[in-house]
């Protein structure tokens, strides 16, 4: 498997995601709540450690066994134990006496899943965040063995071998391969081998006492060490035209790192959360050009629409305790919508002697057709809930 090194995913909103209604019974809810009943929904389905196969020729063989399965399985289904029983017998097959079992997706997860994509900074089409059925041995362990990493640059080679060592004895999963390769990777990106990438592959396992050890090989391409030829920044609608450039941590000339911006990134991140902008992201990937070994980075911020306030609720407060609140968070209809005054309402809220012992969750329902947010506080003992929760719906 090949893992590029190149920045994941676009930054994260410094505040903490939302989680819908339904979801709360996973996350303080008492032990006798009433549960949803399971999903009878199908769902892709994912292989573990079965490192005598690839990916495509467990469907394959398994295809040619249940000649009706298909790329999804209804969690629970008898299709879900014929799975089972077939990656059982082509183990045996292979002089391998392994415990198959599968994990169905939680109605939590599953919540969680579609919840996201309703916020207003879900970015679509990233990866393939449904829920799904995962197949894996339980018994014997399937662990990592040694990992050979060839055609690394000597400045690397040190950090490289100790990461790879570290992940050796760890469990085997196919599915993670993406992310050891990245944690091999990593370091050169910090060097300035922005372009670099590994390919992890899998051998054969073998049977060591009670574990049967997958060895690992990774090819590496390094690419060359890249500098800084060029930094310029558009800092969006409310700061076009702006000279930044005191903000810029990486100069022409030195060595191209990633994620050299932080500075920037958090100053803007701010100002923009301050004024209404739920969705902004801050765009930082340089273009490289690997024939002379030179980054350049034209810096960007992408915003959705600006929100505003419509409406404010505060419930299970006194008439006292609730002026004080709105006093706090001094954010009423018709402002644009200030994400950070809401975070640092926690803050004011433990220190108000009027609100002592109390918390809050908040739920923003989003109308994005007229780019207005209303906004639901909940206010709670802390002793009925151990942590904050917040949870939201976009409509």
């Amino acid at each position: 498997m090949s893992y590029p090194l190149k920045k994941a995913a676009l930054p994260l909103l410094s505040v903490l995601l939302v989680l819908p209604v339904g979801v709360r019974s996973a996350f303080g809810a008492p032990p006798d709540s009433p549960q949803p009943p399971a999903s009878t929904a199908r769902v892709p389905y994912v292989f573990s450690n079965f490192a005598w196969w690839t990916d495509d020729q467990l469907r394959a063989e398994l295809k040619e066994r249940i000649p009706s399965l298909q790329a999804d399985l209804t969690c629970g289904s008898a299709q879900e134990a014929k799975v089972r029983d077939a990656l059982t017998a082509m183990l045996l097959a292979k002089g391998v006496h392994a415990t198959v079992v599968s994990t169905d997706p939680s109605d939590v997860s599953t919540k969680v899943s579609d919840f996201v994509a309703t916020l207003p900074f879900f970015i679509p089409g990233r990866s393939d965040q449904r829920p799904h059925i995962v197949f894996s041995i339980s018994a014997p362990e399937i662990v990592i063995g040694a990992i050979q990493v060839a055609a690394v640059p000597d400045s690397q080679s040190d950090v490289l071998g100790r990461i790879a060592h570290q992940m050796e004895g760890k469990p085997f999963d196919s599915n993670t391969l993406d992310v050891q390769a990245h944690q091999l990777a990593e370091p050169m990106e910090h060097s300035g081998y922005l372009s670099a990438s590994i390919s992890l592959s899998a051998g054969q396992p073998e049977l060591h006492g009670s574990q049967y050890l997958v060895p690992l090989e990774a090819s590496v391409d390094a690419g060359p060490q890249y500098h800084v030829g060029m930094v310029s920044a558009d800092g969006g609608p409310l700061l076009r035209g702006r000279d930044l450039s005191t903000y810029f941590d990486l100069l022409p000339g030195e060595v191209a790192t990633p994620y050299a911006f932080q500075r920037l990134e958090n100053s803007i991140m701010t100002i923009y959360f301050q004024s209404g902008f739920t969705s902004v992201h801050f765009m930082d990937t340089p273009i490289l050009d690997r024939d002379h070994a030179i980054a350049t980075y034209r810096l960007q911020v992408l915003t959705g629409p600006q929100y505003r306030l419509r409406t404010l609720t505060v419930h299970n407060l006194s008439p006292a305790q609730e002026a004080e609140v709105r006093t706090m968070l001094a954010l009423v209809p018709g402002d644009v919508y200030d994400q950070l005054a809401i975070d640092e309402l926690h803050q004011k809220v433990q220190d108000s002697a009027n609100l002592h012992g109390l918390d809050y969750s908040f739920e923003p329902q989003t109308d994005r057709q007229n780019n207005e947010i209303d906004l639901t506080l909940d206010f709670f003992k802390e002793s009925a809930q151990a942590a904050l929760q917040i949870s939201g719906a976009g409509s």
